[in-house]
């Protein structure tokens, strides 16, 4: 970015430290489970976001699903939000298959291959 290998830290106007590229990378990969081999599955959030996120949960911990990470994203130009699961799980398919039977929009999964 911006052609150094370092991004500026402000606070306001005021240069406070730096953020290597390695390790905004490094954490950017741990934040997505790519060096834990997590699947992922990113779901559309409708209606009040603090509701719907703990029914999506609800729904997931009801299927004995292990969570390894969660966030929520807002896509800028849409204005949609999006919850963003990561997890392990054996049986996949099963998994994506029972989010898409509780009627949840699921946006994009990923799964990770060993």
């Amino acid at each position: 970015a911006f052609g150094r290998s370092f991004l500026p830290v402000m606070d306001n106007d005021t240069l406070v430290g730096t953020l290597s590229n390695r390790d905004f990378s490094n954490a950017l990969g741990q934040l997505l489970g790519t060096y834990e081999g997590l699947h992922s599955a990113s779901i559309e959030i409708s209606g009040n976001s603090r509701d719907s996120i703990r029914k999506i949960l609800e729904d997931i911990f009801a299927m004995g699903l292990e969570i390894k990470g969660l966030f929520t994203l807002k896509d800028p130009d849409s204005g949609k939000k999006r919850l963003i699961l990561r997890f392990q799980a054996k049986c996949f398919k099963r998994i994506v298959s029972l989010i898409k039977e509780k009627g949840y929009n699921l946006i994009e999964v990923v799964k990770h291959e060993q």
